[in-house]
C-alpha cells in the first residue's frame, strides 16, 4: 500500500474521529442545557413555595380550618414536587457526567489519530528523505565513476 493511500485512509479516520469527537461535544451540550433547565425549574418551585409559605403565615389564624387543610395539602404538594425536581436533577447530572466522559474519551482519541496521522508523515517523510539521499549518492557515485574514467582516458 502506497503512502497516499494509507495518508488518504488515516486523514478519512481522523475525519471521522472529529465527527465523533463534534457528536460528543454536542450532547455534552444539550445536557447542560437540560441540566440547567432542570435548575431552573427547581428554583421556581422554591420561590414559589416560600412565597406561598410567606403568604400564609401572615393570613395565619384569620383561616377556616377547611382553607389551612387545603394550604397545607398544597404546600405538601410543592414539598413533593421540589423533591421529584431534585432526583431529576441528580439523574440528568449522572447523564451530564456520562456525556462528558464519552466526550472526553473522543477527544482523547481524536488526539491519538492526530498524532498518529502525524506519525505517519513524518516516517514517510524520512523514507522519502532517505530514499533522495541514496539517489543522491547513487549519482554522486556515477559522476565521480565518470570523472575518474574520462580522467584516465586524458
Amino acid at each position: 500500500m502506497s503512502h497516499s493511500d494509507k495518508a488518504k485512509r488515516m486523514s478519512l479516520i481522523l475525519e471521522l474521529a472529529e465527527k465523533d469527537v463534534d457528536k460528543a461535544a454536542e450532547d455534552f451540550s444539550v445536557v447542560k442545557a437540560r441540566l440547567a433547565a432542570e435548575r431552573n425549574k427547581l428554583n421556581d418551585i422554591l420561590e414559589y413555595l416560600n412565597a406561598y409559605a410567606a403568604e400564609n403565615e401572615q393570613l395565619g389564624a384569620r383561616l377556616a380550618p377547611e382553607q389551612m387543610i387545603r394550604q397545607r395539602a398544597f404546600t405538601q404538594q410543592l414539598s413533593k414536587a421540589q423533591g421529584q425536581q431534585r432526583q431529576l436533577i441528580a439523574t440528568v447530572e449522572r447523564e451530564a457526567e456520562h456525556k462528558k466522559a464519552l466526550w472526553q474519551k473522543a477527544h482523547l482519541k481524536q488526539r491519538a489519530m492526530q498524532d498518529l496521522v502525524k506519525r505517519m508523515a513524518d516516517d514517510a517523510q524520512a523514507m522519502e528523505d532517505k530514499q533522495e539521499e541514496k539517489l543522491l549518492d547513487e549519482w554522486a557515485q556515477q559522476r565521480f565513476a565518470q570523472a575518474s574514467s574520462q580522467a584516465k582516458l586524458h
